[in-house]
């Protein structure tokens, strides 16, 4: 080998070395920035978290139980802004306020406070009534690949686990509810568009058949029109662009 045909190995060589360090730091870059978008979000939810925690034992007797009516979320309302309720699900991570914006597009990508984040928000539609007075309220979230937000929900495609947490609770500025599910099926497409109030009882009978039809398990919840639907949205990976739709009855405690 002559030494021309040497030093362009090297400089060769030298490239690719280059190369490598390279694009080890950039997805040691994106790691470290995946990370930092993580423990960010993970840090308000916690801390806001907290906040609902110290309302709920500021209400709860000597023997921990909470007296009807008697827990005030006022400061919940206060703090977090364009708040509309606070929606917990027990054994699962959901523990989160719901917001509504002016538009559906804004809280995918701001935590509640305003910080831009991919997590994003647990909102509200924001065409519905933020009293859920509507025949079908609808709220969203991210189904993260971490765990994080809505993405319990898809557990929900067994029926073990439907069985295990039957009820989500709801907290507004008007009172408690719980949400008795009833129906959890996959939107093939996210186009599909979701009613937030029906034309007639028919139309709702008919919704009813459908999505119990379509449901990923068994629910023994009575429906009848007149009774208010809550319905979770998130994403699912089993197709592109599809949805896994939760949807339940809104109770009154």
């Amino acid at each position: 080998m002559n030494m021309k045909t040497g030093k362009r190995t090297d400089k060769i060589l030298q490239i690719l070395i280059v190369a490598v360090i390279l694009i080890t730091l950039f997805f040691a870059g994106g790691m470290v920035r995946e990370l930092y978008i993580r423990s960010q979000s993970q840090t308000y939810y916690q801390e806001v978290s907290g906040q609902a925690e110290a309302v709920i034992a500021e209400a709860a007797d000597e023997q921990g139980q909470i007296p009807e009516g008697e827990t005030d979320w006022s400061p919940i309302w206060e703090s977090v802004e364009n708040s509309v309720a606070w929606i917990r699900c027990s054994g699962t991570n959901i523990n989160f306020p719901v917001v509504q914006g002016s538009d559906n597009d804004y809280y995918l990508t701001h935590l509640p406070n305003g910080t831009v984040n991919k997590a994003g928000s647990i909102f509200m539609d924001c065409l519905n009534n933020s009293d859920f007075t509507d025949d079908n309220t609808i709220i969203y979230g991210h189904n993260m690949r971490s765990g994080d937000m809505f993405a319990p929900l898809g557990n929900y495609k067994q029926q073990t686990y439907y069985e295990e947490h039957p009820v989500i609770e709801l907290q507004t500025p008007q009172g408690g509810y719980e949400i008795q599910l009833f129906a959890g099926y996959i939107m093939e497409d996210a186009k599909e568009e979701l009613t937030i109030n029906f034309e007639s009882s028919r139309e709702f009978t008919q919704y009813l058949a459908q999505i119990r039809e379509r449901s990923t398990f068994d629910a023994d919840v009575a429906i009848a029109w007149g009774d208010r639907l809550v319905t979770l949205c998130t994403c699912t990976y089993e197709l592109d662009n599809s949805r896994y739709i939760l949807v339940g009855k809104l109770t009154e405690l």
